[in-house]
Protein backbone atom coordinates (compact mmCIF):
# COMPACT_ATOMS: atom_id res chain seq x y z
CA UNK A 1 0.00 0.00 0.00
CA UNK A 2 1.40 3.79 -0.99
CA UNK A 3 2.22 5.39 1.83
CA UNK A 4 0.67 9.08 0.94
CA UNK A 5 2.08 10.77 4.00
CA UNK A 6 5.64 9.66 3.57
CA UNK A 7 5.66 11.72 0.19
CA UNK A 8 8.35 14.50 0.31
CA UNK A 9 6.98 18.04 1.62
CA UNK A 10 8.26 19.45 -1.93
CA UNK A 11 6.68 16.99 -3.85
CA UNK A 12 3.38 17.75 -1.87
CA UNK A 13 3.51 20.89 -2.50
CA UNK A 14 4.30 20.45 -6.53
CA UNK A 15 1.33 18.44 -6.89
CA UNK A 16 -0.97 20.83 -5.07
CA UNK A 17 0.11 24.17 -7.78
CA UNK A 18 -1.13 21.77 -10.53
CA UNK A 19 -4.20 20.84 -8.96
CA UNK A 20 -6.74 21.51 -12.11
CA UNK A 21 -10.10 22.38 -10.07
CA UNK A 22 -11.68 23.47 -6.86
CA UNK A 23 -13.05 19.98 -6.41
CA UNK A 24 -9.94 18.50 -7.31
CA UNK A 25 -8.14 20.74 -4.21
CA UNK A 26 -10.77 19.83 -1.91
CA UNK A 27 -10.27 16.27 -1.85
CA UNK A 28 -6.74 17.08 -1.86
CA UNK A 29 -6.82 17.82 1.56
CA UNK A 30 -8.47 14.88 2.49
CA UNK A 31 -5.87 12.31 2.09
CA UNK A 32 -3.84 13.00 5.03
CA UNK A 33 -2.67 15.85 7.64
CA UNK A 34 0.46 16.26 5.30
CA UNK A 35 -1.33 16.89 2.05
CA UNK A 36 -3.89 19.54 4.23
CA UNK A 37 -0.91 21.56 5.44
CA UNK A 38 0.00 21.98 1.80
CA UNK A 39 -3.70 22.58 0.72
CA UNK A 40 -4.13 25.65 3.62
CA UNK A 41 -1.10 27.22 2.58
CA UNK A 42 -1.15 29.02 -0.60
CA UNK A 43 0.07 26.10 -2.90
CA UNK A 44 -2.35 26.17 -5.87
CA UNK A 45 -3.00 26.83 -9.51
CA UNK A 46 -4.48 30.17 -9.34
CA UNK A 47 -5.99 30.00 -12.68
CA UNK A 48 -8.15 27.18 -11.08
CA UNK A 49 -9.18 29.38 -7.98
CA UNK A 50 -10.24 32.73 -10.14
CA UNK A 51 -12.17 34.35 -7.29
CA UNK A 52 -14.19 35.92 -5.94
CA UNK A 53 -16.37 33.10 -5.37
CA UNK A 54 -20.52 33.09 -3.81
CA UNK A 55 -21.41 30.40 -1.46
CA UNK A 56 -24.80 29.03 -2.62
CA UNK A 57 -26.90 28.96 0.02
CA UNK A 58 -27.94 24.99 1.24
CA UNK A 59 -30.41 22.96 -0.27
CA UNK A 60 -33.13 21.30 1.97
CA UNK A 61 -32.85 17.53 2.80
CA UNK A 62 -35.07 14.84 1.49
CA UNK A 63 -36.68 12.46 3.87
CA UNK A 64 -35.69 8.80 3.42
CA UNK A 65 -32.67 9.87 2.07
CA UNK A 66 -30.34 7.16 0.65
CA UNK A 67 -26.59 7.55 1.56
CA UNK A 68 -25.56 8.93 -2.01
CA UNK A 69 -28.32 11.00 -1.68
CA UNK A 70 -27.28 12.38 2.01
CA UNK A 71 -23.45 12.42 0.28
CA UNK A 72 -24.88 15.25 -2.09
CA UNK A 73 -26.49 16.93 0.53
CA UNK A 74 -23.20 17.51 2.26
CA UNK A 75 -22.06 19.11 -1.05
CA UNK A 76 -22.14 23.23 -1.22
CA UNK A 77 -21.98 24.93 -4.46
CA UNK A 78 -19.91 27.62 -5.50
CA UNK A 79 -19.89 30.04 -8.40
CA UNK A 80 -16.99 32.28 -9.51
CA UNK A 81 -17.43 35.91 -10.65
CA UNK A 82 -13.99 35.35 -12.28
CA UNK A 83 -15.30 31.95 -14.22
CA UNK A 84 -18.22 33.60 -15.92
CA UNK A 85 -20.22 32.36 -12.87
CA UNK A 86 -19.38 28.95 -13.10
CA UNK A 87 -20.36 26.65 -10.24
CA UNK A 88 -17.98 24.16 -8.93
CA UNK A 89 -19.27 21.53 -6.27
CA UNK A 90 -17.24 20.51 -3.39
CA UNK A 91 -18.01 18.55 -0.51
CA UNK A 92 -18.57 20.16 2.42
CA UNK A 93 -20.04 18.67 5.78
CA UNK A 94 -18.72 20.96 8.43
CA UNK A 95 -21.31 23.54 7.05
CA UNK A 96 -23.95 21.27 7.04
CA UNK A 97 -27.50 23.17 8.52
CA UNK A 98 -25.03 25.49 10.07
CA UNK A 99 -24.72 29.52 8.97
CA UNK A 100 -21.50 30.63 6.94
CA UNK A 101 -20.01 34.34 7.12
CA UNK A 102 -17.29 34.70 5.20
CA UNK A 103 -13.59 36.65 5.65
CA UNK A 104 -10.20 36.41 3.79
CA UNK A 105 -11.19 33.22 2.29
CA UNK A 106 -12.42 31.34 5.17
CA UNK A 107 -16.08 31.04 6.81
CA UNK A 108 -17.17 31.76 10.02
CA UNK A 109 -19.72 28.65 10.84
CA UNK A 110 -22.39 29.08 13.59
CA UNK A 111 -24.58 26.12 14.25
CA UNK A 112 -28.18 25.73 14.68
CA UNK A 113 -28.26 26.61 18.33
CA UNK A 114 -26.06 30.15 17.61
CA UNK A 115 -23.40 28.56 21.03
CA UNK A 116 -20.88 26.21 18.34
CA UNK A 117 -18.36 28.31 16.28
CA UNK A 118 -15.74 27.31 14.54
CA UNK A 119 -13.46 28.74 11.88
CA UNK A 120 -13.58 26.51 8.20
CA UNK A 121 -11.35 26.68 5.36
CA UNK A 122 -13.79 25.55 2.57
CA UNK A 123 -11.38 23.86 0.36
CA UNK A 124 -9.04 22.00 2.83
CA UNK A 125 -12.14 21.36 5.06
CA UNK A 126 -9.42 22.49 8.34
CA UNK A 127 -11.27 23.63 11.16
CA UNK A 128 -10.41 25.86 13.98
CA UNK A 129 -12.75 25.75 16.74
CA UNK A 130 -13.72 28.94 18.66
CA UNK A 131 -15.44 30.04 21.96
CA UNK A 132 -18.60 29.29 22.76
CA UNK A 133 -20.49 32.48 22.27
CA UNK A 134 -23.43 32.13 24.98
CA UNK A 135 -20.63 33.33 27.35
CA UNK A 136 -21.12 36.49 25.35
CA UNK A 137 -23.95 38.84 27.15
CA UNK A 138 -27.52 38.61 26.38
CA UNK A 139 -27.30 35.47 24.31
CA UNK A 140 -30.25 33.79 26.04
CA UNK A 141 -32.82 37.21 25.20
CA UNK A 142 -31.85 36.81 21.27
CA UNK A 143 -32.13 33.77 21.18
CA UNK A 144 -35.74 33.64 22.61
CA UNK A 145 -36.82 36.17 19.91
CA UNK A 146 -35.16 33.29 17.28
CA UNK A 147 -32.57 36.06 16.39
CA UNK A 148 -29.22 35.62 14.61
CA UNK A 149 -26.93 35.89 17.75
CA UNK A 150 -23.80 36.90 14.99
CA UNK A 151 -23.73 38.96 11.95
CA UNK A 152 -20.51 40.04 10.88
CA UNK A 153 -16.42 38.80 10.97
CA UNK A 154 -13.41 39.83 10.31
CA UNK A 155 -9.83 38.44 10.71
CA UNK A 156 -7.37 40.70 11.56
CA UNK A 157 -4.93 38.02 9.22
CA UNK A 158 -5.16 35.20 7.29
CA UNK A 159 -5.29 31.61 9.44
CA UNK A 160 -3.60 30.13 7.02
CA UNK A 161 -0.56 31.96 7.11
CA UNK A 162 -0.77 32.06 11.04
CA UNK A 163 -1.32 31.54 13.78
CA UNK A 164 -1.29 34.85 15.63
CA UNK A 165 -4.56 36.73 14.32
CA UNK A 166 -7.60 37.67 16.27
CA UNK A 167 -11.52 36.80 15.18
CA UNK A 168 -13.66 40.31 15.69
CA UNK A 169 -17.73 39.92 15.29
CA UNK A 170 -20.60 42.10 15.91
CA UNK A 171 -23.39 40.38 18.19
CA UNK A 172 -26.24 40.89 19.90
CA UNK A 173 -29.52 42.30 20.02
CA UNK A 174 -27.50 46.03 20.36
CA UNK A 175 -24.70 45.26 17.59
CA UNK A 176 -21.90 45.49 20.09
CA UNK A 177 -17.95 43.96 19.29
CA UNK A 178 -16.46 41.05 20.30
CA UNK A 179 -12.90 39.43 19.80
CA UNK A 180 -11.28 35.66 20.99
CA UNK A 181 -7.66 34.81 20.31
CA UNK A 182 -6.28 31.25 19.05
CA UNK A 183 -6.07 29.40 22.50
CA UNK A 184 -9.07 31.45 24.03
CA UNK A 185 -11.42 29.95 26.02
CA UNK A 186 -14.29 32.79 26.23
CA UNK A 187 -14.77 35.57 23.89
CA UNK A 188 -13.95 38.80 25.02
CA UNK A 189 -16.86 41.78 25.03
CA UNK A 190 -15.53 45.12 24.17
CA UNK A 191 -16.56 48.01 24.96
CA UNK A 192 -20.16 49.34 24.44
CA UNK A 193 -20.18 52.51 22.45
CA UNK A 194 -22.82 55.11 21.63
CA UNK A 195 -25.07 53.17 18.99
CA UNK A 196 -25.24 49.94 17.79
CA UNK A 197 -22.47 49.01 14.93
CA UNK A 198 -23.23 47.93 11.10
CA UNK A 199 -20.25 47.04 9.27
CA UNK A 200 -16.09 46.48 11.05
CA UNK A 201 -12.87 46.87 8.81
CA UNK A 202 -9.59 45.56 9.84
CA UNK A 203 -6.48 47.36 8.75
CA UNK A 204 -2.95 48.49 9.60
CA UNK A 205 -3.47 46.79 12.84
CA UNK A 206 -6.45 48.87 13.85
CA UNK A 207 -10.07 48.31 13.83
CA UNK A 208 -12.41 50.30 12.38
CA UNK A 209 -16.49 50.58 13.12
CA UNK A 210 -19.35 52.19 11.39
CA UNK A 211 -22.54 52.83 13.76
CA UNK A 212 -25.69 53.55 13.15
CA UNK A 213 -25.22 56.84 13.26
CA UNK A 214 -22.65 57.01 10.20
CA UNK A 215 -19.84 57.58 12.81
CA UNK A 216 -16.62 55.65 11.85
CA UNK A 217 -14.75 54.51 15.22
CA UNK A 218 -11.07 53.01 15.69
CA UNK A 219 -9.74 51.50 18.57
CA UNK A 220 -6.32 49.09 19.32
CA UNK A 221 -8.05 45.78 20.03
CA UNK A 222 -5.69 45.43 23.51
CA UNK A 223 -6.65 48.46 24.44
CA UNK A 224 -10.56 47.87 23.74
CA UNK A 225 -11.38 51.84 23.96
CA UNK A 226 -13.19 53.50 20.92
CA UNK A 227 -12.20 56.63 19.41
CA UNK A 228 -14.22 58.51 16.83
CA UNK A 229 -12.21 59.11 13.41
CA UNK A 230 -14.86 60.64 11.26
CA UNK A 231 -18.49 61.16 10.77
CA UNK A 232 -21.61 61.68 8.38
CA UNK A 233 -24.65 63.82 8.92
CA UNK A 234 -26.75 60.73 10.35
CA UNK A 235 -29.25 59.32 7.97
CA UNK A 236 -32.09 56.56 8.84
CA UNK A 237 -30.53 53.89 6.37
CA UNK A 238 -31.43 49.77 6.98
CA UNK A 239 -27.80 49.22 5.74
CA UNK A 240 -24.75 50.44 5.67
CA UNK A 241 -21.04 49.15 5.24
CA UNK A 242 -17.66 50.28 5.61
CA UNK A 243 -15.02 48.94 2.87
CA UNK A 244 -11.60 49.61 2.67
CA UNK A 245 -10.86 51.11 -0.43
CA UNK A 246 -7.04 51.57 -1.53
CA UNK A 247 -5.58 53.51 1.54
CA UNK A 248 -8.67 54.98 1.94
CA UNK A 249 -12.13 54.41 3.60
CA UNK A 250 -16.01 54.10 1.87
CA UNK A 251 -19.18 54.41 3.68
CA UNK A 252 -21.83 52.80 0.99
CA UNK A 253 -25.55 53.29 1.90
CA UNK A 254 -28.04 50.55 0.74
CA UNK A 255 -31.70 51.73 -0.35
CA UNK A 256 -34.01 49.11 -0.21
CA UNK A 257 -37.57 49.47 -1.52
CA UNK A 258 -39.81 47.06 1.38
CA UNK A 259 -42.99 46.36 -0.02
CA UNK A 260 -46.20 44.54 1.54
CA UNK A 261 -45.21 41.14 -0.53
CA UNK A 262 -41.57 41.98 -1.12
CA UNK A 263 -38.64 44.08 -0.63
CA UNK A 264 -35.72 44.87 -3.02
CA UNK A 265 -32.48 46.96 -2.97
CA UNK A 266 -32.68 49.77 -5.61
CA UNK A 267 -29.41 51.53 -5.28
CA UNK A 268 -26.85 52.32 -3.35
CA UNK A 269 -25.09 55.92 -2.47
CA UNK A 270 -21.56 55.80 -1.93
CA UNK A 271 -19.15 58.43 0.13
CA UNK A 272 -14.84 58.61 -0.04
CA UNK A 273 -14.00 59.68 3.41
CA UNK A 274 -10.97 60.55 4.76
CA UNK A 275 -10.10 60.10 8.60
CA UNK A 276 -7.33 62.20 8.39
CA UNK A 277 -9.13 65.94 7.90
CA UNK A 278 -12.82 64.50 8.49
CA UNK A 279 -13.80 65.66 4.76
CA UNK A 280 -15.74 63.09 2.53
CA UNK A 281 -17.06 63.62 -1.03
CA UNK A 282 -20.09 61.52 -2.68
CA UNK A 283 -18.64 58.95 -5.48
CA UNK A 284 -20.86 58.71 -8.49
CA UNK A 285 -17.68 56.53 -10.14
CA UNK A 286 -15.59 53.40 -9.23
CA UNK A 287 -13.37 53.14 -12.23
CA UNK A 288 -11.61 49.70 -12.64
CA UNK A 289 -12.97 48.62 -9.25
CA UNK A 290 -16.08 47.05 -7.82
CA UNK A 291 -17.40 46.24 -4.60
CA UNK A 292 -18.69 43.06 -2.21
CA UNK A 293 -20.89 43.64 0.33
CA UNK A 294 -23.74 41.53 1.99
CA UNK A 295 -22.79 38.57 5.02
CA UNK A 296 -19.05 38.40 4.09
CA UNK A 297 -16.53 41.02 5.11
CA UNK A 298 -16.62 43.86 2.83
CA UNK A 299 -14.45 44.39 0.62
CA UNK A 300 -13.16 45.99 -2.74
CA UNK A 301 -11.22 44.62 -5.72
CA UNK A 302 -9.72 46.03 -9.41
CA UNK A 303 -11.56 43.89 -12.00
CA UNK A 304 -8.24 44.13 -13.82
CA UNK A 305 -6.62 41.67 -11.48
CA UNK A 306 -9.88 39.12 -12.22
CA UNK A 307 -11.79 38.14 -15.39
CA UNK A 308 -15.29 38.70 -15.82
CA UNK A 309 -15.46 41.07 -12.93
CA UNK A 310 -17.59 44.24 -13.96
CA UNK A 311 -16.41 47.62 -12.98
CA UNK A 312 -17.94 50.17 -11.56
CA UNK A 313 -20.30 47.90 -10.03
CA UNK A 314 -21.59 46.95 -6.24
CA UNK A 315 -22.42 43.21 -6.23
CA UNK A 316 -24.42 42.10 -3.56
CA UNK A 317 -26.32 39.29 -1.57
CA UNK A 318 -29.08 39.75 1.34
CA UNK A 319 -28.32 40.48 4.89
CA UNK A 320 -31.94 42.20 5.49
CA UNK A 321 -32.48 39.17 8.07
CA UNK A 322 -34.85 41.74 10.64
CA UNK A 323 -36.41 42.41 6.68
CA UNK A 324 -36.48 38.64 6.11
CA UNK A 325 -38.22 37.60 9.07
CA UNK A 326 -41.73 39.90 8.94
CA UNK A 327 -42.26 38.00 5.79
CA UNK A 328 -44.56 35.54 6.24
CA UNK A 329 -42.46 33.14 2.83
CA UNK A 330 -39.14 34.50 4.12
CA UNK A 331 -36.71 36.10 1.75
CA UNK A 332 -33.30 35.97 1.07
CA UNK A 333 -33.67 36.45 -2.69
CA UNK A 334 -32.66 40.14 -2.44
CA UNK A 335 -29.10 40.04 -4.37
CA UNK A 336 -27.31 40.87 -7.90
CA UNK A 337 -24.95 43.77 -9.19
CA UNK A 338 -25.90 47.01 -9.84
Amino acid sequence: MADWAGLQHDLVIEIAERVPSMESYNSLGAVCKSWRDAATKGHLNQKAFEGPWLMHAEKGEEKGSSPEQQQQEGMREFSSVSLGGKTRKIFLPEASKKRCLSCRDWLLVVAEDEIQACLLHPLSRVQINLPKLNNLPHYDSMISYNLHFVEKVVLSADPSSTSDFIVIVIWGRRNRLGLCKPGDTSWTAMDEWLDPFFDIVYCNNKLYALDWDSRVVTCDVDGQKFHQVFALPPQLIPKKYLVEFWEKFLIVYRHIDIQEDFYKTEGFTVFEVNIEDGTSVEVKDLGNKALFLGYNSSFSIECSDFNNCKPNCIYFTDDSMDIYLSFEEGGGKDMGIL
